[in-house]
């Protein structure tokens, strides 16, 4: 049996893929509800603004309709009264119109981010159930009996330990 065949193969992140799918597909659930909730909670309030907020004002200001009408340029006017002149004049913006696109880009990002991570942290959970699965079938099998190798940083130490140490007391 080639010895460095184990060891290349450890340089593959994706070592079982139904399980660190399923892993992924969560980790995606997840985030995709959060921001579900999000995006429902942004429109909850772009609907009832007009609970909100004073008669005829959208959720961040309200158009001054008489200062365009002189000839003037359009005002915005802030609930506290203030005026500026509009950004883009004869349109006003509500708060899901302002930011729904910048949460569904920053929505997709954590959605890499988070797929990212999981796809690492599954390789770290998944590693080590390849070794001790294959080590497994092969006392199983052959009744041949080699310790269990993994890595430095991956889950279930503990439990590659205890079953080394079954290995060398029970099966060797």
């Amino acid at each position: 049996m080639d010895h460095n065949a184990p060891i290349a193969a450890r340089w593959r992140y994706y070592v079982d893929r139904p399980f660190q799918n399923h892993m992924l597909l969560r980790f995606a659930l997840v985030v995709a509800m959060v921001v579900a909730i999000a995006l429902l909670g942004l429109w909850l309030v772009h609907e009832n603004s007009a609970v909100l907020l004073p008669e005829g004002e959208g959720a961040l200001f309200a158009l001054n309709e008489e200062a365009a009408a002189d000839g003037s340029p359009q005002m915005c006017v802030l609930p506290g009264g203030e005026e500026l002149p509009a950004i883009r004049p004869g349109r006003s913006y509500n708060a899901f119109q302002l930011y729904w696109r910048p949460m569904a880009a920053v929505s997709v990002a954590t959605l890499i981010a988070v797929l990212a991570f999981a796809f690492f942290y599954s390789h770290s959970v998944a590693g080590p159930m390849i070794s001790i699965k294959r080590s497994l079938r092969r006392i199983i099998d052959s009744g041949e009996a080699e310790p269990i190798r993994i890595r430095k940083g991956d889950k279930f130490q503990e439990l590659v330990e205890l079953l080394n140490e079954l290995i060398e007391k029970r099966v060797k």
